[in-house]
């Protein structure tokens, strides 16, 4: 059976070790209490062995001033005042400069690697945001990066601020998912600022940490394998699309739901998706989109570089979408007249709720206030 004095020493070490674990907070109190301690101890001591102090509080306030700046040792006279006042300067250099150096790194580092795991939440609204990082993900922050003005022009008409700011929410987000994107980027990384924070999309909380009600946009890439086949790939999109539904969400908080690109293997499950979040969505099915374009790709020679110019960034021509405004109530024919350095290819007009994009109309197609000319 162990001895009083050994139990003793194993609580005090019990409870200084709970005390430590608390944090810097704790360990701070700590030291503290240490320098109160030191201080009062080598006051007394020079109090009772010399003659040079009238009380014990000017004997204690001396052995604190030697405890936090040796720079007063060599005020002092006598043998035991010298020795007092050494002992206390070391204990001081131990004490007040190492532990509290110690203390102040380790809370900044531990700070810096709560930082980085990306578990804070952002305070930022009219976002675009980015659930999941596939192998699409940084094509997209890279689209999104080169097409800041056209973001800009969308932001606006959300009446959001026209500035871009994106947002990737990733189960496993660190800083190799920023080391990729800043190789991808190069210098345009430093103009727009990107965001990564950890977490699922499957989970409200999570969600709610990167202000997924307030996003202008998000983006849902086509996921990769590696939770299992296409069809496990497109139900966690379906459920992501269950859980930013705008029914739990915007429309309760009286704003503007977001607009949602979301990508499935599957065609059949297209509609699935749309009724799934219920607001503005636009889903796209990978595997059917990229076949058809490889199809007519065989079909008619050539197209393959009508495809490279209109779907890639700063070569050759590009699609704009504009609003009809002052043109509504022309014909499409007449529409043509007005764009002298563009060509107009269709037009976008809602249906129901839904946008319906009619390429190569008819020329006595009339446009509407709502139209949109591609």
């Amino acid at each position: 059976m162990s001895s009083f004095p050994t139990r003793l020493n194993q609580h005090f070490r019990f409870a200084l070790e709970r005390l430590i674990q608390r944090g810097a907070l704790a360990q701070l109190l700590l030291m503290m209490a240490a320098i109160v301690m030191v201080a009062i101890a080598g006051g007394l001591a020079a109090f009772f062995l010399t003659d040079n102090f009238g009380s014990i509080p000017e004997s204690v306030w001396w052995a604190f001033l030697r405890l936090t700046d040796p720079g007063y040792l060599g005020d002092d006279t006598g043998t035991a005042l010298r020795i007092i006042s050494t002992a206390v300067t070391v204990l001081g250099y131990v004490l007040f400069m190492g532990s509290l150096i110690a203390i102040m790194t380790q809370w900044l580092n531990q700070e810096i690697r709560r930082l980085d795991t990306g578990l804070t939440p952002i305070a930022v609204t009219n976002h675009i945001l980015i659930l999941g990082w596939t192998s699409r993900t940084p094509s997209i922050i890279r689209e999104l990066v080169l097409s800041e003005e056209r973001v800009k022009r969308f932001l606006v008409r959300r009446r959001a601020r026209g500035r871009l700011r994106i947002v990737v929410l990733d189960e496993d987000s660190g800083s190799h998912h920023r080391h990729e994107v800043r190789q991808l980027l190069g210098r345009d990384a430093r103009r727009v600022p990107i965001f990564l924070r950890t977490g699922s999309s499957l989970r409200l909380d999570h969600l709610e940490r990167v202000s997924y009600a307030s996003a202008s946009a998000i983006i849902i890439p086509g996921a990769n394998y590696d939770l299992g086949g296409p069809d496990v790939a497109d139900t966690r999109i379906i459920k992501t699309l269950l859980s930013i539904s705008p029914t739990r969400s915007a429309r309760r908080r009286n704003r503007p739901a977001p607009i949602v690109m979301a990508e499935l293997f599957d065609a059949d499950k297209v509609e699935i998706a749309h009724r799934a979040y219920g607001g503005t969505a636009n889903v796209i099915a990978g595997d059917a989109f990229i076949a058809r374009l490889i199809v007519q790709a065989i079909r008619h020679d050539g197209l393959t570089h009508v495809y490279s110019e209109l779907l890639s960034y700063e070569d050759g021509n590009e699609i704009y979408i504009k609003p009809a405004g002052r043109l509504a109530g022309l014909t499409f024919s007449e529409v043509r007249r007005y764009f002298t350095r563009a060509i107009p290819i269709g037009v976008i007009r809602a249906y129901e709720g839904e946008l319906e994009c009619l390429l190569n109309p008819e020329g006595d197609m009339i446009l509407e206030d709502d139209d949109r000319i591609a």
